[in-house]
């Protein structure tokens, strides 16, 4: 038997394994680790390329925690595989994980404080604007003031 046989079979279960990583939940932590790992052979996938170092900024929302500009702006690297994204942002000597998906011409996701999941989290959507301009909105809640709170996130390619 020739290994080109099984191809089909080794492409379904990559799929698959995929799939439950997905479903797990546990998807950040692939692409943290396997975005030099090219998809589009396996899944003929064509998707925005952000990727790279960017400098980010994000508005306070009114948060007493983040009144310094400096501490809500950084330099994170976008890790990508596929339509998923990873990275990893400090702020305010904590450092936080955004995570999130590609759907059209926006990056849509999560973010929480790395250490302790509950503590800090919430939502964002940029709109990706050009290959080297994001700008959306984050939403947020800390576990230690029971608000809501919501501003501005704008993503600049280095």
């Amino acid at each position: 038997m020739e290994y080109k046989e099984f191809l089909p079979v080794i492409a379904f279960v990559i799929v698959l394994i995929i799939k439950n990583l997905l479903d797990l939940r546990i998807m950040p932590l692939f692409v943290q680790y396997f975005w030099w790992f090219s998809a589009r052979n396996f899944l003929r996938i064509k998707t925005e390329t952000i990727a790279g170092q960017w400098e980010q900024h994000w508005e306070s929302g009114g948060s007493t925690t983040f009144v310094e500009s400096t501490g809500r702006h950084g330099h994170p690297i976008i890790k990508q595989w596929a339509h998923y994204c990873y990275t990893e942002t400090v702020a305010n000597q904590k450092v936080y994980v955004v995570f999130g998906k590609i759907v059209g011409e926006f990056f849509i996701g999560d973010w929480y404080d790395k250490d302790d999941l509950r503590g800090y989290f919430g939502t964002f959507q940029l709109h990706i604007k050009d290959s080297k301009t994001m700008e959306g909105k984050w939403m947020g809640h800390s576990k230690t003031e029971m608000t809501i709170r919501c501003d501005d996130w704008v993503w600049k390619k280095l």
